[in-house]
């Protein structure tokens, strides 16, 4: 179906959702839930690609979400069932059910993790794989019992997948919220930190896809009708002015998530930059190359000092590591532009550093595939602004249109065979009240 259903009364939509995760679980584990929450989709402005090079993200909250509904059992499995919502149909559909053995995943100490590689022999391949490790990391980071045996786990997601705005992250965050659900002060702002953590190292040792840390933190932290600014600097999480945002109604824009059939993904390219960052910081001894003095010109003198003794083998070029470090600084640059237009109510500024950063992945990074298409496509379409929700993972692309030309945008980009979303305000993760959910009726 061209257009994702979608609905602006979310709480609507979240009833919805939740009353599907609780007759799915109960069907599939054969009793009610222990525990259920819910985690949204978020959607990224600009910075996905400096969020691990210490950098700043400027993230929101989407209407997207994700429901997860777990019971424990005795057999050291992990079970998921999971439902997915199925817009050529209007309902759920449960398209997978898989399992894992606890015993079979391995959580190593955060010290030994990082997020450039999987430190397991490969990653994950099924969801039950990949939630095991989320089981096992919550048990090591003593937010679940080490007597934890396993668990039915079953999700509900209106998310699209695999198109660039948390699915996997929600879906995380979610389960680990339920999972932790008896944990003291679950809602205080340093266990959601915390959770938040777990869940991206969880993440760094069974994603295929290098994962990003600031969807974790958004969806547990964050506020709901604002650009979320996310500063590794101090790990703050902040707002911009919230009658700058793109898709607020007095703005007279909207944001439309644009989902072309097939992807274009490159997770090896992600993960060389990635690695190439964390040996360079390690080199230098500090946590990113951002607090790193001078950092361009001294990390390609140690690159090249590190082709002299060793060869190349392994690393990047001398001219990709300074087009690399290139593109982290005018990112980083055209970031804090975009904070001050918001900060200034000029959103007409807004869109050409949008186009800037979309170029510089382009022509710098060079990680871009497909989604430079999308991208010039809905350009050409009448977009303000479009730029990839997550090149090298994905192929779609996050179009900022004028409200009034949003009904023609949408038809003739659904008549190419494009899938088209719009992104309304979303809400962070939360604990559902499971007892009114399961009590029987009263006579």
């Amino acid at each position: 179906m061209p257009v994702w259903p979608t609905n602006t009364d979310s709480q609507a939509d979240n009833n919805h959702l939740i009353a599907a995760v609780v007759e799915y679980h109960t069907t599939a584990a054969g009793r009610a839930p222990e525990a259920l929450a819910t985690a949204p989709a978020t959607w990224s402005l600009i910075g996905e690609h400096t969020d691990h090079a210490g950098g700043i993200v400027l993230l929101s909250l989407c209407q997207a979400r994700v429901a997860a509904a777990i019971s424990p059992r005795p057999d050291r499995t992990i079970h998921v069932t999971e439902c997915t919502f199925d817009p050529t149909a209007d309902g759920f559909q449960p398209e997978t059910t898989t399992a894992a053995a606890l015993d079979d995943i391995t959580a190593d100490t955060p010290s030994t993790a990082t997020a450039s590689e999987p430190s397991g022999p490969a990653a994950c391949t099924t969801r039950a794989e990949i939630l095991s490790q989320l089981v096992a990391t919550l048990i090591q980071r003593q937010l679940l019992s080490r007597e934890t045996a396993g668990f039915d786990i079953t999700l509900t997601t209106t998310i699209p997948p695999q198109a660039g705005i948390g699915d996997d992250a929600a879906i995380e965050v979610a389960t680990a919220l339920a999972l932790a659900h008896n944990v003291e002060e679950i809602d205080s702002p340093p266990i959601r930190a915390k959770l938040a953590e777990t869940c991206y190292q969880a993440a760094t040792r069974s994603h295929t896809i290098p994962p990003l840390r600031a969807p974790y933190l958004v969806a547990l932290r964050g506020k709901d009708t604002v650009i979320n600014v996310v500063d590794y600097a101090d790990y703050s999480i902040t707002e911009a002015t919230k009658n700058t945002h793109p898709i607020v109604e007095s703005n007279a824009t909207v944001a439309l998530l644009v989902i072309p059939p097939r992807h274009t993904t490159k997770p090896e390219e992600l993960r060389r930059r990635r690695v190439f960052l964390d040996e360079a910081a390690r080199a230098f001894g500090v946590e990113s190359i951002r607090h790193l003095p001078d950092a361009n010109t001294r990390v390609l003198d140690w690159l090249q000092a590190r082709h002299e003794v060793q060869g190349s083998d392994g690393l990047p070029t001398l001219i990709e590591a300074q087009n690399w470090l290139e593109f982290q600084s005018q990112e980083l640059a055209l970031i804090r532009s975009i904070g001050q237009t918001l900060r200034g109510r000029a959103l007409n500024r807004l869109y050409p550093a949008i186009s800037q950063s979309q170029s510089n992945m382009s022509g710098l990074y060079q990680i871009t595939g497909s989604d430079d298409q999308v991208v010039q496509l809905c350009l050409g379409r009448g977009a303000f602004s479009a730029r990839s929700a997550y090149s090298g993972a994905t192929s779609a692309v996050i179009a900022i249109v004028r409200h009034d030309r949003e009904a023609n945008f949408t038809a003739d980009l659904s008549d190419m065979g494009l899938t088209i979303m719009p992104l309304y305000q979303g809400h962070i993760a939360e604990l559902v009240d499971i007892e009114p959910l399961t009590e029987p009726p009263a006579d």
